[in-house]
């Protein structure tokens, strides 16, 4: 085989254990624990069950609630013209009143509680992937 061969199909395999540099007595050394690894604070801190929403996390689930439910309730109440009004440009199935501040306040209300059961749910250890029926099973 031919050494140039050999040396890419070696640096295109993933990397193993003992690939690195040697240490005493021609071994590579040990690689850390994952309690000593760099992410590990972050590890320790969602391996015991904080996995708490934090206020990033909860504004842009409210963002997503909040223009979901705004189309949803958009249709609501709408009386289209069937008319129109051509002298001020107006069209045919615009609707006549549309509501809209009405309806901003109407989807925040139900947006809302929308909100708050997702918060509940994310919140409480009944929906975990850390502990109960729904976690990994551990060997």
């Amino acid at each position: 085989m031919d050494e140039a061969v050999g040396h890419a199909a070696f640096l295109a395999r993933p990397p193993r254990r003992g690939d690195g540099p040697a240490g005493p007595g021609g071994h590579a050394p040990a690689t850390p624990p994952l309690a000593e690894t760099a992410g590990s604070a972050y590890l320790r801190r969602h391996a015991a069950g904080s996995a708490a929403m934090n206020w990033f996390t909860g504004f842009v689930v409210y963002f997503l609630v909040w223009w979901t439910v705004l189309f949803a309730v958009l249709p609501i109440g709408v009386q289209p013209d069937s008319e129109g009004d051509t002298a001020t440009g107006g069209w045919r199935g615009a609707p006549q009143a549309p509501g809209l501040l009405k309806k901003a306040l109407l989807t925040t209300l139900i947006s809302a509680v929308i909100w708050a059961g997702l918060a509940w749910v994310i919140n409480s250890p009944w929906l975990s992937f850390r502990e109960g029926w729904l976690a990994m099973p551990t060997n």
